[in-house]
């Protein structure tokens, strides 16, 4: 077993690299002063807040992971089973699939789709027992899946004029 204070630990440091890369990268993206965009609209400002804000908060959970650590209480809450960690491990893999393999080698609408249906029926799966559950499951996942992803696409195609891949 994992002790959950330093599964916190870590998961924060790589939140804090992430806000700080986020950070950075809307500082240093082009301004666009040649087409007189004004400095409150630059295209790096969201991920700038984002970042900053990613930051912050994986800070704030890396201060409390260490004081409980520190403060070396040994309950039985402070341990991460392996199921948990099983868990995560399956989110980012998933995550991964999509954002390096999917997106991008199929269209946006058909890829997500395809992440949104596969997240429900993984977590959805263990607690399923009979055949007519899985399948009532299936048929709301990818429901749940085409409604979310055509709202998306929508979206940002209609309302943000954003070319979607």
């Amino acid at each position: 077993m994992i002790d959950k204070r330093i599964l916190d630990s870590a998961v924060a440091a790589i939140l804090m690299a992430i806000g700080l890369a986020m950070l950075w990268g809307g500082a240093t993206m082009d301004r666009l002063e040649i087409r007189r965009i004004h400095p409150a609209s630059i295209p790096g400002l969201v991920p700038m807040f984002l970042g900053a804000a990613i930051f912050i908060l994986a800070f704030v959970i890396f201060r409390v992971s260490r004081r409980q650590a520190r403060a070396d209480t040994d309950d039985a809450e402070n341990r991460v089973l392996s199921g948990e960690v099983r868990s995560f491990a399956v989110v980012v893999l998933l995550a991964a699939i999509y954002a390096l393999v999917l997106v991008g080698t199929l269209h946006f609408w058909l890829a997500s789709s395809l992440f949104v249906f596969t997240f429900i029926m993984v977590a959805e799966w263990p607690r399923l027992g009979t055949q007519t559950a899985r399948l009532k499951s299936a048929a709301a996942a990818a429901a749940v899946a085409v409604i979310v992803t055509g709202a998306i696409s929508y979206m940002f195609e209609q309302g943000f004029l954003v070319r979607l891949p």
